[in-house]
Parts: C-alpha cells; sequence; structure tokens
C-alpha cells in the first residue's frame, strides 16, 4: 500500500470538500443581492450579518483545506511503512461507505433543517439539529452531546433574542406554533 497515495487522495478529497463549501458560499453571496436594502440603524444593511455568516464559511472552507493537507503532508512523512488503521481489507468497505454516508448527511441535514424551519420553528427544531448532527459526525458521550447542545442554544437565544432582537420562526404546523409561542413567552 502506497502512504503517500493514501495521503494524496485524503487531501484530494478535502480540497474537493473545500471547494464545494466555497461554491456554496459564492452562491449564497450572489442570492444576498435580492435582499441588500438599506437599514435605518444598520449601515450595513439587511445582507450585513449574512454576508459575514457567507466569509466565515468560506475562510474555515480554506483553513480546513489548508490543514488537511498539512497533516497528510506529515502523515506521509512520518513512517512510509506504517498502514492506515482504516486501510485494512475487512473495514475498509465498510469504512468507506460510512464516510461517504457522513458526507452527504453533512450537507443534507443542514438542508432538511432549512426547510422544515419555517415549518417547525426555531425553538424546537435547534436543539434536535445540534443534537442530531453532533451525532452524524460521531460524538456519542452524553454529557458533551446535551452539554454542547445545550450551551450552543443557550447562545444563540441570547445573542439573536436578546442582543440582536431578531424574531426567530415560530413554524406555522399544528402544535408546533403554539410550543414555540410558549419558548418566546418564557424566554421574554
Amino acid at each position: 500500500m502506497d502512504i503517500q497515495g493514501y495521503g494524496m487522495r485524503r487531501s484530494s478529497s478535502e480540497i474537493f470538500e473545500g471547494l464545494v463549501w466555497i461554491t456554496i458560499a459564492c452562491v449564497a453571496f450572489v442570492l444576498t443581492y435580492k435582499f441588500n436594502d438599506p437599514l435605518a440603524h444598520y449601515r450595513y444593511g439587511a445582507s450585513g450579518w449574512p454576508r459575514t455568516l457567507i466569509l466565515g464559511i468560506v475562510i474555515f472552507a480554506v483553513i480546513n483545506a489548508l490543514w488537511s493537507i498539512f497533516l497528510s503532508g506529515r502523515q506521509g512523512a512520518s513512517d512510509p511503512g506504517e498502514v492506515p488503521l482504516s486501510d485494512t481489507s475487512h473495514s475498509r468497505s465498510a469504512t468507506g461507505a460510512w464516510v461517504y454516508v457522513k458526507r452527504l448527511g453533512s450537507f443534507a441535514v443542514p438542508l432538511l433543517y432549512l426547510f422544515l424551519m419555517p415549518r417547525a420553528g426555531f425553538y424546537i427544531l435547534t436543539p434536535l439539529f445540534i443534537a442530531g448532527y453532533m451525532v452524524l459526525l460521531g460524538e456519542r458521550r452524553l454529557v458533551h452531546l446535551v452539554g454542547t447542545t445545550l450551551l450552543i442554544y443557550a447562545l444563540s437565544l441570547i445573542v439573536f433574542v436578546k442582543l440582536l432582537y431578531v424574531p426567530l420562526p415560530v413554524g406555522n404546523w399544528p402544535g408546533f406554533y403554539d410550543i414555540n409561542s410558549f419558548f418566546v413567552a418564557l424566554i421574554k
């Protein structure tokens, strides 16, 4: 087994993934021109925050690709005779298939979240999304799942509801609207 070939395939895959994220960010940036209206009390306009988040996506995609290239170079130089653990013939197909499922899920789950957001509401859907996405990425420790979910959920509520006064979607499906409205009343 050629370890440098493995590292090259891995870095090519990471670069491809980075290019996909950058493409998504570019499409999103172009879409921000549809609502780029001036706001009375915010000089950057309605597209200011979305463009900031899009810039963050691009920055993290580039950093991730460069870091993966750096790590694959170090792996290739460390021990050329060492074969990666996932490269055994028995576990290779199962691991390879799971990697593709995880990659597909890492793109599909946020799209599903965005599709369900106006229907099911932010207050119910967001903690489920955060925990589900962490499980998809491999986190299995219950303390970390619950703690991280609560931390991210609380920070997002503080930032959007208390600091920026952004009305978050409460959903329009029966039952979801009532539960989300209860959360809104509880938070205020």
